[in-house]
């Protein structure tokens, strides 16, 4: 939505929000995120239907509704914040991040093969890499590339600013080699799971139904022996970041490649799960249509590409 008002648009919101009071700019983007919540009918229906399917009858219409207008409270929060953090006054944003299990990321280093950090649209995700930065790690942070290229090339200014540096999906074979290279060099690679993906992924269990959900996770580890370690920012309600940091997952491995990268990929989920359930206003995701695709729809999908053929 951001990306539609263009490259002047975003050159002038920019530098309205980052000459601006932060606090000023955090207090106008909320009311605009309140406002905005009324103007989205799409994506707050998807959410409650979601919220429903997930929670069941353990959460009322009352406390769904609740939950879609926190989501839509913080979005423009969430963009005001990133761009101070790339802007003169960033340390107003380092400031507010803390970080619990530092030393969760601070053996899986030791091991000195890098870290594969798997996170979710959850809290202000896109502050996570910086409250790292911040704190001296070396961290690449998997995108995707916007398809406005001039607006990618204005995103990118502000991204050097930030200090995180950042690989693109795509090319996929150029996103590969970069992410090994950054392992290699005992760096730390961001990924956010949490997305439908139909091809290169499994089907393991989010919220009781089968979710299509990425193995590059589960196959670096397996290829480089880089630990997996889950990796999460959440929004405190005094508007200040607390980065949660896990111990490195660990599965009982099989003789049987699939079965291991279906084991890490599922409890990859498992993590994810048990902290949109701890912090369910913070999901951004419950907008997207996480279940889209199922293993009777990938299966059909086979079966006629076959016919086709």
């Amino acid at each position: 939505m951001l990306y539609s008002i263009g490259q002047p648009g975003l050159r002038l919101f920019y530098f309205l929000v980052i000459s601006s009071p932060l606090n000023i700019s955090t207090s106008l983007s909320e009311k605009l995120g309140r406002v905005s919540y009324y103007f989205v009918s799409k994506y707050r229906n998807r959410a409650m239907r979601n919220l429903q399917r997930a929670f069941g009858h353990t959460k009322s219409r009352k406390e769904r509704k609740r939950i879609c207008r926190s989501i839509a409270k913080n979005a423009f929060k969430d963009i005001v914040e990133v761009f101070y953090s790339t802007g003169p006054d960033q340390s107003k944003i380092a400031d507010r991040i803390t970080i619990s299990g530092e030393e969760n990321l601070k053996d899986a280093l030791t091991r000195g093969r890098g870290v594969i950090a798997v996170s979710a649209h959850l809290g202000n995700f896109s502050l996570l890499g910086f409250g790292l930065v911040c704190r001296g790690y070396p961290v690449n942070v998997v995108i995707r590339p916007v398809r406005d290229t001039g607006i990618e090339r204005i995103l990118n200014i502000y991204r050097e600013r930030q200090g995180t540096k950042f690989i693109f999906s795509k090319p996929a074979q150029v996103c590969v080699k970069k992410m090994f290279k950054a392992l290699r060099s005992n760096e730390i690679i961001c990924l956010l799971v949490d997305l439908a993906k139909k091809h290169g992924s499994v089907f393991a269990e989010f919220f009781g139904r089968p979710a299509a959900t990425t193995v590059t996770p589960a196959l670096l580890s397996l290829r480089t022996g880089a630990p997996v370690v889950p990796v999460f920012i959440v929004r405190n309600d005094n508007d200040t970041h607390r980065i949660f940091i896990e111990p490195a997952i660990e599965v009982e491995r099989t003789d049987n490649h699939d079965e291991n990268i279906f084991r890490i990929t599922a409890e990859i989920n498992r993590v994810i799960q048990s902290y949109v359930e701890r912090y369910p206003d913070q999901w951004s995701y419950w907008t997207a249509r996480r279940w889209k695709y199922q293993p009777e729809d990938v299966k059909q999908s086979a079966k006629n590409q076959g016919t086709s053929g």
